[in-house]
């Protein structure tokens, strides 16, 4: 990278959100792997914004300390909210908060592979800084070694039937559309208003090893997706679902129903904001396979 550019640069390239709640498990893997990560592309390129949701465990000052090692070279700050508000209220403070011209989400129970940050940097000088690059996804299950698989869109419109994770995309921050809050199912309905908004594409490129990016741990029980069975062999009625659920266990049943509903409810209102017909395509593919996984009694996410 010519260090000369990142000097010149008044803001940073790149910035990177972690969303935090309670988590001090991950937090050296997530937190820690994004600050070196972020420390080796040079000065001024990147930043940190580390958004703590209220956690009670600590969670706050382990952040606070691992952003205290690598303050001197890397630009980050923790903000901490007073009361939790979600994962999408949580993501909107750390995009208010950042500064960079790109912005990437980053989950703090997930990881990201040795050099990621660096490849999504030189995917968007490579595509010459378009609104979106998509960045490839890779699930860990705690068994097989996490592979990534090259990103098969070619366009804006293509992308747009790509996986609705905030993790999938990195995108300027001047086209952010604040993430739904209060709700656990923030992210589909949002994905296709966000993409609308989207003109230039660029994607990452996966070597023939299928180096991960960024790795979707699926190990962890307390995921809302994490509980629930994809396997067609394995189907999973709602009923079972609310029965073996996490949230249910812990006496939240009715948030686990309202939540799950609200988001076809959310998926549905938002053809009203989308304007590319290509884009409000994907979306009612989307809604039509969320409506079968409900009826079926399975959830594909």
């Amino acid at each position: 990278m010519d260090t000369r550019k990142t000097r010149k640069r008044k803001k940073p390239l790149l910035s990177v959100v972690v969303p935090v709640h309670n988590d001090t498990m991950h937090l050296g893997r997530s937190v820690g792997g994004a600050l070196a990560q972020l420390s080796a592309l040079g000065p001024g390129c990147g930043e940190l914004v580390v958004v703590d949701d209220a956690s009670t465990d600590g969670s706050s000052d382990m952040a606070e300390a691992l952003v205290e090692c690598e303050g001197s070279r890397v630009r980050a700050r923790v903000v901490r909210l007073k009361r939790q508000a979600g994962p999408g209220a949580s993501r909107n403070a750390g995009v208010r908060k950042a500064s960079g011209e790109y912005v990437y989400f980053h989950d703090s129970d997930d990881w990201i592979g040795e050099n990621a940050l660096a490849g999504i940097v030189a995917a968007i000088e490579k595509h010459g800084h378009p609104d979106v690059v998509c960045v490839p996804l890779s699930i860990w299950d705690g068994q097989n070694e996490p592979k990534a698989k090259p990103v098969p869109y070619a366009s804006v419109e293509d992308s747009a039937y790509g996986p609705p994770s905030p993790m999938a995309q990195t995108f300027k921050r001047e086209l952010y559309v604040p993430m739904p809050e209060g709700t656990l199912a923030e992210d589909a309905p949002w994905h296709f208003i966000q993409w609308d908004r989207f003109r230039t594409f660029g994607k990452v490129e996966v070597d023939e090893k299928g180096t991960p990016y960024y790795v979707w741990d699926r190990t962890n029980a307390r995921q809302i997706t994490a509980t629930i069975s994809a396997s067609d062999q394995n189907p999973m009625t709602l009923e079972v679902a609310f029965g073996t659920d996490y949230f249910c266990k812990d006496g939240r049943r009715d948030r686990w129903v309202s939540d799950f509903l609200r988001n076809v409810a959310n998926m549905y209102d938002a053809r009203h904001y989308v304007k590319n017909q290509q884009v409000k395509r994907a979306l009612a593919c989307r809604f039509r396979m969320e409506v079968q996984n409900l009826m079926t009694g399975r959830y594909c996410h």
